[in-house]
């Protein structure tokens, strides 16, 4: 755990001393994620959707993912894919969700928009339920053998977090 905490702090350094320019927050906001954050008895076949309220950057490798229970945990097999009118991440998986079970979208700090500004997470992030994501709860997915964590650069936030969580339980 050690080892992985310097090499965050050694990439973090890194990238403040970068001669690249920097990132800024934007002005484009988290609107709603579907299932709402503390909802209860969701479809295990419900569709998993962010929607934000300017488009977002094109492409695939945004910093999102679906994990079961909190954050950390062992991220849903599937797909996140921008919505046709660019406004959204909608996740497709590979199999249904399974009942009576807890699950968490985390939403990488450093998710951007179509201009290249960081997503607000400030904006609507805490209003709609949304916790933040500390270094320790991503670092607990490398020490539980849970492959990636979710600690590089493209999940910091400029608060010093890695994005927010919102979780839901599917019904049984």
């Amino acid at each position: 755990m050690t080892i992985n905490r310097v090499y965050i702090l050694l990439t973090l350094l890194l990238a403040a001393c970068s001669t690249s320019t920097s990132v800024e927050v934007g002005s484009t906001a988290l609107l709603t994620t579907n299932p709402a954050a503390g909802t209860a008895g969701v479809d295990v076949k419900a569709q998993i959707e962010v929607r934000f309220d300017s488009p977002i950057a094109p492409g695939a490798g945004h910093p999102i993912a679906l994990q079961v229970g909190d954050c950390p945990g062992p991220v849903v097999a599937g797909t996140w894919s921008r919505t046709a009118d660019g406004m959204g991440l909608r996740f497709t998986s590979t199999q249904p969700l399974d009942p009576s079970t807890r699950y968490t979208i985390h939403v990488g700090g450093g998710l951007t928009d179509a201009d290249g500004a960081i997503i607000n997470l400030d904006l609507n992030g805490l209003a709609l339920g949304g916790t933040w994501v500390t270094l320790d709860m991503v670092m607990g997915m490398t020490s539980m053998g849970m492959g990636q964590s979710h600690s590089g650069p493209e999940w910091l936030y400029l608060n010093g977090m890695y994005g927010l969580a919102f979780t839901f339980t599917t019904g049984p």
